[in-house]
């Protein structure tokens, strides 16, 4: 058997030249939408990947805060403790000297 080539009319030359340009159209926009979509999954794992780091962040400030903070009412309260003591002191002091008794200071 001998290959018969097909001829084809005008018209559908021209339909199947619509159908290849529409196909080729189909496959960029299926093609640009795929990438699009892995743009976007990148994005929203970037996002989330800031978001994470963004809450480390602000986990490591709020602990140093709190270190700060534990620290600072560490020394209110040594201040506190001193001054009561040296109240103590006073007025112990005082009950003695009533008493006609004293603390030995030697001065330098």
């Amino acid at each position: 058997m001998a290959f018969k080539p097909k001829y084809y009319s005008l018209d559908e030359m021209i339909n199947q030249e619509k159908m290849f340009e529409q196909e080729v159209a189909f496959r960029k926009s299926c093609l640009s939408w795929e990438t699009m979509r892995r743009q976007s999954l990148r994005a929203a794992r970037l996002g989330e990947q800031g978001e994470l780091k963004a809450l480390r962040a602000r986990r490591a400030t709020l602990a140093r805060e709190v270190a700060l903070a534990n620290k600072q009412l560490l020394k209110v309260r040594q201040a506190a403790l001193l001054r009561l003591l040296e109240m103590e002191h006073r007025e112990h002091q005082r009950e003695l000297g009533l008493l006609g008794k004293a603390f030995y200071v030697e001065r330098l």
